[in-house]
């Protein structure tokens, strides 16, 4: 498990910051914001005060090839979709406890989940985003749970990624 540590039936936890790329879960009673290797999914809002927070949707949007409301679209979106997925049933997490940005509660880790489009098959969370054009690849990678080398699995991203614009899905279909 490449050091990480597993963690077996965590469940969603509601919390008004959640998005689509980080979010609240609890584990044994347990709760902590997890931030997923390799996938940002746009933000749910556009801050009319925090130009921060509008240079950042502005990247997203830019990197995706969508206006700033599309952004937004697809932030909502992608917080429904996670919502959704992770609620449905408990899921494993898969972590080494590294902090995002030091800070105190926010985790890297990774979320592995039944995959809705393959049955009997499992998949990181950040690759069904990406799957299904709700996020881009940014943001830090890590070697994963199941032995691929960060870049490696970048690489395999990538691909994945190429094939959400072919089939115009998510942010690809606007």
């Amino acid at each position: 498990m490449n050091g990480y540590r597993k963690l077996d039936r965590v469940s969603w936890s509601e919390h008004r910051n959640n998005d689509g790329d980080s979010f609240y879960v609890n584990f044994e009673g347990e709760e902590f914001e997890l931030r997923l290797y390799f996938v940002d999914t746009p933000e749910k809002y556009l801050s009319d005060r925090h130009e921060r927070q509008r240079d950042r949707v502005a990247d997203q949007a830019d990197d995706l090839d969508i206006s700033l409301e599309q952004a937004v679209t697809v932030g909502k979106a992608a917080r429904k979709y996670v919502a959704t997925l992770l609620k449905a049933e408990p899921f494993t997490v898969y972590t080494n406890w590294e902090r995002v940005y030091d800070d105190d509660e926010r985790y890297h880790g990774f979320v592995e989940i039944p995959d809705p489009d393959h049955p009997g098959k499992t998949v990181y969370l950040c690759e069904l985003l990406v799957r299904k054009g709700l996020g881009r690849i940014f943001t830090r990678g890590e070697d994963t749970p199941d032995g691929r080398h960060w870049r490696q699995y970048k690489d395999y991203l990538f691909s994945v990624e190429k094939g959400a614009q072919r089939n115009r899905v998510g942010a690809w279909s606007l």
